[in-house]
């Protein structure tokens, strides 16, 4: 089995066990808090992926990270399989996943705006306004900056790109004229 098909199998079954309690939003806040803790902390995360470390050593370290910020039992169970089945290096792939399967059951479609320069709140919102309009759907935006596209916007969602970039109009002239036959 992929790494990929690995990450999805984890964050569906933990998906569809939120779903059964109705708690899809909670498990999502907890296990990104406890993702973040653990990329955060180089020790605990060592200490989590070390093959050395034995696998009761870790419960006990997730039993007692997860007694001090108090999560469900849906989490705190998972985190236990993570551990039994030496996949907690995966955790953050999970919760990126998991989070994409939320937003598709709340019908909200993730879209990257790449910008050369940081887009005032105005103008995030008029882009983002614009990009539902189009879409006909609530979105999340990420914005991202890439000072490579020298002014204008790059939209991404699912496999389509919308290049509204300087650098973008750039190449698309530099192609014509590659392609043009010029008779001398």
């Amino acid at each position: 089995m992929n790494k990929d098909s690995l990450i999805q199998n984890y964050a569906i079954a933990l998906f569809n066990n939120a779903e059964i309690s109705n708690i899809q939003d909670k498990i999502l806040e907890e296990i990104t808090f406890i993702s973040n803790i653990i990329e955060s902390n180089a020790k605990i995360k060592e200490l989590l992926s070390s093959p050395i470390v034995n696998k009761a050593d870790k419960k006990e370290l997730i039993n007692s990270l997860v007694k001090n910020i108090k999560v469900s039992e849906i989490t705190q169970n998972f985190l236990l399989l993570l551990i039994k089945n030496s996949r907690t290096r995966i955790l953050p792939n999970i919760v990126e996943f998991y989070n994409k399967l939320l937003n598709e059951s709340k019908n909200i479609k993730i879209v990257q705006v790449i910008s050369a320069s940081e887009l005032k709140p105005t103008e995030q919102k008029w882009v983002k306004s614009n990009i539902e309009k189009e879409l006909n759907q609530e979105v999340e935006i990420n914005f991202e900056l890439d000072p490579a596209i020298i002014g204008g916007i790059m939209i991404k969602y699912d496999s389509i790109l919308q290049d509204y970039s300087i650098k973008g109009s750039l190449d698309k002239i530099a192609r014509t004229i590659k392609s043009a036959k010029i008779a001398a």
